[in-house]
């Protein structure tokens, strides 16, 4: 199984991705019951952005591999793509049922319910489980960052998103996460910063398109304040300086 699967990949190195596909399906058909097979498959496919195919491969795999994490993890991540997010959750509790130190499972399930805002202390316990497992993990320390903001600790959670940024420097997400942090705690400038690298990250046009106008409102905003206050420091016109009636212009 390993030897196909490598023959697969060299073909879709190659850009001969018929000959990749030719490869798996010839394998599948002979040996069913491997479960590589499916998930390679259906990397090919999500990669194509045939996600709806991806999917109805790795439910097949999912129906003849139930103990399998990593085919449950794939499909709820292809779930999730789709926008399913309740039906990505069964899966990763699926996962946790299997395995309750399962971190990707973890960590998915804690941040989705953060940002739905739902069963805020069973995210905790989650993430706190996930994190003590992998406490480098950016996207874990991202995630508890997260989690700290939306329930309104915003300078614990600052140290947490820095730290994620740190870990991870090139993640859109992290970073958007630290600037909305640095906003929250007055940090404009470093907000604004921090919105700029994102945006030049950012891999498709509609999270670049959010960020953009996130970062404009800021910009303006600063741009306000700072005129406001170089308005303030401006040394107001003594009596010497006003115009008198004899210098104004004489009307038309």
């Amino acid at each position: 199984g390993d030897a196909v699967l490598h023959v697969a990949y060299l073909h879709k190195q190659a850009g001969r991705l018929s000959d990749s596909y030719r490869v798996i399906e010839d394998a599948t058909a002979k040996s069913p019951r491997f479960a590589g097979f499916y998930l390679f498959r259906a990397s090919l496919l999500d990669e194509e952005k045939k996600t709806g195919e991806a999917v109805k491969t790795l439910e097949k795999a999912v129906g003849l591999f139930p103990e399998d994490e990593k085919t449950r993890y794939y499909l709820g991540s292809l779930y999730d793509k789709q926008g399913n997010v309740e039906q990505s959750l069964v899966q990763m509790e699926a996962i946790l049922q299997l395995n309750p130190d399962n971190v990707d499972a973890l960590n998915y399930i804690g941040y989705t319910w953060t940002v739905q805002g739902v069963r805020l202390n069973d995210a905790e316990k989650l993430l706190k489980r996930a994190l003590a497992l992998k406490p480098d993990n950016a996207y874990i320390v991202d995630s508890w960052g997260w989690h700290l903001f939306v329930r309104g600790r915003h300078r614990e959670a600052l140290v947490q998103l820095e730290n994620a940024a740190r870990l991870k420097p090139t993640e859109p997400t992290i970073l958007e996460h630290l600037a909305d942090a640095y906003l929250k705690n007055g940090m404009r400038e470093k907000a604004a910063r921090k919105y700029s690298e994102a945006v030049k990250l950012a891999e498709d046009d509609t999270t670049r398109g959010k960020l953009q106008r996130k970062l404009n409102v800021l910009n303006q905003e600063i741009a306000q304040r700072t005129g406001a206050r170089k308005a303030e420091r401006m040394p107001a016109a003594s009596s010497a300086e006003l115009p008198v009636s004899g210098d104004l212009p004489e009307a038309p």
